[in-house]
């Protein structure tokens, strides 16, 4: 099969300049290629790229560092650079609900990251939130910078949710929860955590443990947010997103709202999942006391028939016992004794119509047997 990639040159002087006033991530989607392929491109060809935090230090208009000069080309190096394109893997969510697939679908139509306002109001739920304190003693669990920005990443990313008919609802301003086509799913978003060595105090030497190693091991915010889905799922689904300084969460909020969506598929089929499972063992245990019963009548049929054999049987070896009482000319004081025991002989026979038996209680005299 023939190879479909698509190829595009372009001048070197031209891209250097594009990637200075494009994020890397957009610009490799314009290319059909990835982000780490472009920048790999662009090391290559010798070309100084944007440092780490440009584009956030950009987004909220603070001061940016300046753009050094192209260098010139080395020996035997062409001004033009050949982009081969990767072809895109086919994405298929197997099983997910028409509805919800549709809704991944328009995200992922719209292909460019979702608005975000340099300083946006915060929502209700965001306003009702208390500010985080200083502790007393220990290294605090956030930086003010990093807070403020996830109260503005929190308010956009709730509206948002809103505009596609999701609902937001939240236990505290750390965690919170998202309905999505009836499913809810938990989420936290927190501000990163990360350990350093630090040197030993004069009051840490007095303890042994620090004095062997040597050192402190503390924990600090890293001035990083991640946002995290507190669901456990029983098929793939990306439960993190942990954002780089290269790659804030503010332009990410499309991939979570994707990511939200993916979640309440996922959860549903899990729904659908489950009540089948309970459908099947409610089945199953119908199918084991339908069994049981049958059973138990079938016991009680065979009971009902060794007791009709019993009494048939009494009642046989009744008649002949009158059969021979009468040969042998016992009870000759008492003629009417015969009578009376056939009738008893009828009255157990279960072969013999009841309506035939002139007996008023024939079962109550033979249970006294």
């Amino acid at each position: 099969m023939a190879d479909s990639k698509k190829i595009r040159n372009v001048k070197r002087a031209e891209l250097y300049e594009r990637i200075w006033t494009t994020p890397m991530t957009t610009l490799a989607k314009e290319f059909g290629i990835s982000d780490v392929g472009l920048r790999k491109i662009c090391k290559r060809a010798n070309m100084p790229l944007p440092p780490s935090g440009y584009w956030m230090m950009k987004q909220f208009g603070k001061r940016l560092p300046r753009k050094p000069a192209l260098p010139p080309l080395k020996p035997g190096e062409s001004e033009e650079l050949r982009i081969a394109e990767t072809p895109k893997k086919v994405e298929v969510d197997v099983d997910i609900p028409t509805e919800i697939a549709q809704a991944i679908e328009l995200e992922r139509a719209a292909n460019e990251p979702i608005p975000f306002p340099s300083s946006p109001a915060p929502h209700a739920l965001v306003k009702s939130w208390e500010r985080p304190r200083q502790p007393i003693y220990g290294s605090a669990r956030f930086t003010p910078a990093t807070e403020s920005r996830r109260r503005r990443i929190a308010s956009v990313l709730f509206r948002e949710i809103e505009r596609r008919n999701g609902k937001i609802s939240a236990e505290n301003e750390h965690a919170f929860r998202v309905t999505f086509f009836k499913q809810t799913i938990e989420v936290t978003l927190r501000e990163r955590m990360t350990q350093a060595r630090e040197p030993l105090t004069d009051d840490d030497r007095k303890y042994s443990w620090y004095a062997e190693r040597g050192y402190k091991i503390e924990t600090r915010p890293a001035g990083l947010l991640r946002l995290r889905f507190e669901h456990y799922f029983r098929s793939p689904v990306q439960r993190e997103w942990n954002e780089t300084e290269t790659k804030p969460l503010e332009g990410r909020l499309r991939d979570i709202i994707i990511g939200l969506y993916v979640a309440a598929g996922a959860l549903q089929r899990e729904a659908e999942a489950d009540a089948e499972r309970r459908q099947r063992e409610w089945e199953e245990e119908q199918r084991r006391w339908d069994a049981a019963e049958k059973r138990k009548k079938e016991r009680e049929r065979v009971t009902a028939l060794l007791k009709d054999a019993r009494s048939w049987a009494d009642a046989n070896v009744l008649r002949e016992y009158v059969v021979v009482a009468e040969r042998v000319g016992s009870r000759s004081d008492d003629p009417a004794w015969f009578s009376w025991a056939r009738r008893i002989a009828d009255a157990i026979d279960p072969l013999v119509p009841s309506e035939a038996v002139d007996w008023e209680e024939p079962e109550r005299f033979y249970r006294l047997r």
